[in-house]
């Protein structure tokens, strides 16, 4: 496909299809692959921002004369997940025994 035939139509189609191209498997294959059945809406902002600056930088090579502006629409009222990982929070009590230990091998430094 040409840079400059990569437009919001083009980019929707993508997500739509990326939304279901892992469908079909159940959710014992999904855990063996290590993949989620339907991506987030973190990951699909992700792949834009990498498309959107691969797109910048074949303009700036002259690889196309214009790179159409596009964002992550969701007209086809597609289910993505709204949820991403969150961190575990520590306790004070435990963030003051990992920052004891940091203090000590910054004064006593591991011998090879």
């Amino acid at each position: 496909m040409r840079v400059e035939q990569i437009n919001q139509a083009k980019f929707n189609a993508y997500v739509s299809w990326r939304t279901t191209v892992h469908q079909h498997l159940t959710d014992e294959e999904a855990r063996k692959k290590k993949i989620a059945k339907t991506p987030s809406l973190e990951l699909i902002k992700a792949e834009h921002q990498m498309l959107r600056q691969y797109l910048l930088w074949c303009k700036g090579q002259g690889y196309c004369d214009r790179v159409h502006s596009f964002s992550i629409r969701n007209e086809s009222k597609l289910i993505l997940n709204q949820t991403r990982r969150r961190s575990k929070t520590i306790s004070k009590k435990e963030f003051r025994r990992i920052r004891n230990v940091l203090d000590k091998r910054a004064h006593y430094p591991l011998k090879m």
